[in-house]
């Protein structure tokens, strides 16, 4: 509970633990996640990152393309811009 009489040390540690947490967690896996695209699409890249793992490049074309996915992937292309990458060895 906020008031008053809170300790410094209970806003201090929640923040920079915060702080941590995106200098050591998400800007690298950010960083991994885009390192391969290229420089001219980097800012479409960037909005809202979703990582899926496949073993392989054609499980990944094999889902993409397939029966189950193709009414979600209608509704996702009809709802927003997207861009997608593949990324091998990451």
């Amino acid at each position: 509970m906020l008031t008053l009489d809170i300790a410094m040390w209970n806003l201090v540690v929640p923040n920079v633990l915060v702080g941590l947490a995106l200098g050591l967690i998400f800007v690298p896996l950010t960083t991994a996640a885009l390192g391969t695209v290229p420089d001219e699409q980097i800012g479409n890249a960037t909005g809202l990152p979703v990582i899926l793992e496949f073993p392989t490049l054609e499980d990944a074309k094999r889902w993409y393309d397939s029966e189950e996915y193709r009414p979600l992937k209608a509704l996702r292309l009809g709802a927003a811009r997207v861009n997608g990458f593949l990324v091998q060895g990451v």
